[in-house]
């Protein structure tokens, strides 16, 4: 996990040339402990993906040396206004293997209400188009199920990944807008739910917030929160077993329904 905890203020006019650097910084201490997977933040950089790009190039140099796949939160382009918050993920020859596009956009920062102007501005004056699918990455390590940022909230967005075959699970996000709060944390352990739920490694790696990972049984073995630029290295495993919830993640509300049901007929009679 490659997080170079960008603050969301920050003026890429002025300050872009450091910033860049800082996430080549990374990049390079990274290689040397190469790993299967780069796994960097949402919205990496405020400009849209083009294979083309020579920040790209630059970037995916490494891990063409280094033979890692790299996943990267990176808009896409769909109109003059609008755009798709994407996660892609690259093979070391720069190809890239698939992409998800966040289905879930944050209402009034990435998503206007009705026909107003998203009113924080948090995407710079773009609307995001939500996503259509879940759409499972398939790699040569394994099917992995990414979501984005707020979607570790949203419990059917894992569970949906999930029984598609995702073997483990991913959250990129941003947490910048609100680094000095509480929903950090609670950003964090939501993605916990979701690997208990589901049985799955669960990493998490978000800008200005809690880095890490949870293991399919809920234990948290990475935690980490920084102000400064970071990498952090854990092992995942795979786990292609479905649980209860998995299958059907309404039965426990049915059944305290029903017992709340029945002990209330009981006190009746």
């Amino acid at each position: 996990m490659l997080n170079a905890n960008v603050l969301p203020k920050t003026n890429w006019e002025t300050d872009g040339n450091q910033i860049v650097a800082k996430i080549f910084s990374l990049n390079n201490q990274a290689r040397l402990n190469p790993s299967d997977f780069n796994v960097w933040t949402e919205s990496l950089v405020p400009w849209t993906y083009d294979k083309n790009d020579d920040f790209l190039k630059a970037l995916l140099k490494n891990s063409s040396i280094s033979n890692t796949k790299t996943i990267l939160g990176m808009n896409t382009s769909y109109n003059a206004n609008t755009v798709f918050n994407s996660a892609y993920v690259i093979e070391p020859d720069k190809n890239v293997i698939g992409r998800y596009d966040k289905i879930y956009p944050l209402t009034f920062m990435e998503a206007p209400l009705s026909n107003s102007l998203a009113i924080m501005f948090a995407n710079s004056g773009f609307s995001v188009k939500p996503g259509l699918q879940n759409t499972l990455i398939d790699t040569d390590k394994g099917k992995i199920g990414i979501y984005i940022c707020n979607e570790a909230t949203i419990a059917k967005t894992a569970t949906n990944l999930t029984k598609a075959g995702a073997g483990f699970l991913v959250n990129i996000s941003n947490d910048g807008w609100f680094k000095d709060t509480y929903i950090t944390t609670q950003h964090f352990y939501y993605n916990r739910l979701r690997a208990v739920e589901n049985r799955r490694d669960v990493v998490v790696n978000s800008n200005c917030g809690y880095s890490g990972k949870t293991t399919a049984n809920g234990e948290i073995e990475k935690f980490d929160k920084s102000v400064f630029p970071a990498i952090h290295q854990v092992i995942i495993y795979r786990n292609q077993s479905s649980t209860l919830y998995t299958n059907y993640p309404n039965a426990f509300i049915a059944f305290i329904s029903l017992l709340f049901l029945t002990l209330i007929l009981f006190k009746q009679s």
